[in-house]
């Protein structure tokens, strides 16, 4: 039997956080290309794909209590090391990338914390882009996340 092939995950269309980073991004007079150019160099990949079902919720049940703890501790080294260790599929236990996670702890990342340094951390790790990556952006982010949502 064959192995079912895994279904595309486009970063910038699947995920609202995705999408709402990209909004942001264009009205600084960027490019979509540079931020899929820079996943791509980061994540050795040309496209991206959902992570199956099994992961992701082992995933989700494994890593939030360590989230938590890094956020509440400020320990920003260790909290970019494993968002970026999941988006590579090299956490513990986790041998699939999983960019499509790393978007959604991002979207509740930015909804239940007030802490923006946190997340452009986050964001230059993966983007390499610190001249626009900054707190300013992540709020515009945020603002355009809940007007999206009527909040």
């Amino acid at each position: 039997m064959n192995e079912k092939k895994p279904f595309p995950f486009l970063p910038f269309v699947d995920s609202l956080f995705g999408e709402k980073l990209l909004q942001v991004w264009i009205q600084t007079g960027r490019e979509e290309k540079e931020l899929i150019h820079q996943l791509a160099a980061k994540f050795s990949a040309e496209e991206f794909y959902f992570t199956p079902n099994a992961i992701k919720q082992s995933i989700m049940v494994r890593y939030p209590e360590q989230i938590r703890k890094y956020i509440n501790e400020r320990d920003f080294e260790s909290l970019n090391r494993l968002i970026f260790q999941i988006g590579q599929g090299t956490s513990e236990g986790i041998n699939k990338p999983a960019l499509d996670v790393v978007f959604e702890l991002l979207e509740w990342m930015i909804t239940g914390y007030e802490d923006d340094q946190m997340i452009v951390n986050i964001l230059v790790r993966l983007f390499d882009n610190e001249g626009i990556l900054n707190q300013d952006f992540v709020e515009k982010v945020r603002a355009e996340y809940q007007k999206e949502l009527g909040v």
